[in-house]
């Protein structure tokens, strides 16, 4: 589904992301994690549109999308949730909810989509006249993820959700984002909490210094005495 070949990209003349190869299997939940500076970030950006390469390609469904807008990228069947909350909060729970439907440039079928999503998303419709200010840390991420499937996207990004989450809210999180993908939704996930991430991923991707350097089925990574080097004192060994 999404195919990122040889990438450079970083900001202000220096390169954060130095030579990235990476697949995403179409109906997999892949994660990526890495220690802080690694590039995971940088690499959602990059896919998303809001960050423009300075060197290799980005292959989505067959198609080149380096140099597309993020709206193109999005129309396209990609969408990103941020790691930063990006709900207005001085907006209800729906009215969040039909922005993320706007680009349906239909009240009717904005209204079908919503329907479709409160089965799915009870908090959705629960507190939909709300303001999203009054939600907890954690019930705005799932309401964030709820919101970026109005546009039935194809893969979705998803940047550090479990940050500054308690550890119960974050089992709340995860479930949200495994449900999601349990729907038929291909996930690009990227994590600081190792064990979290990997746990309910299909597929794991290890980056270091702006690199891949491991990567593959979720579990394998995971148990990978590899991984002690890199997260419990130092560098992959052979870096």
């Amino acid at each position: 589904m999404l195919k990122l070949t040889n990438v450079f990209a970083g900001y202000g003349g220096g390169d954060v992301l130095k030579g990235v190869d990476l697949e995403v299997e179409k109906g997999s939940l892949t994660c990526i994690v890495g220690p802080n500076g690694a590039g995971k970030s940088t690499v959602l950006r990059v896919i998303s549109g809001l960050l423009k390469p300075r060197g290799g390609t980005v292959m989505f469904d067959g198609q080149p999308i380096v140099g597309m807008t993020a709206p193109h990228i999005l129309q396209l069947g990609i969408a990103q949730i941020p790691q930063d909350h990006s709900l207005f909060p001085n907006m209800t729970v729906r009215e969040n909810m039909e922005l993320g439907g706007l680009l349906l440039r239909d009240k009717r079928r904005i209204e079908q989509r919503l329907a479709q999503i409160e089965e799915r998303f009870p908090i959705v419709k629960e507190r939909a006249k709300e303001q999203a200010r009054s939600l907890s840390g954690g019930q705005q991420r799932q309401v964030e993820i709820a919101r970026a499937l109005m546009l039935k996207p194809s893969l979705v990004l998803v940047d550090e959700p479990s940050m500054s989450l308690d550890p119960k809210t974050l089992v709340q999180v995860f479930e949200t984002i495994r449900q999601m993908h349990r729907a038929g939704t291909t996930v690009l996930l990227v994590e600081q909490n190792v064990r979290a991430g990997l746990a309910i991923a299909t597929y794991g991707v290890v980056m270091e210094s702006g690199r891949v350097r491991m990567q593959g089925p979720a579990r394998q990574v995971r148990e990978d005495p590899e991984m002690g080097h890199l997260f419990f004192g130092g560098t992959l060994s052979g870096a």
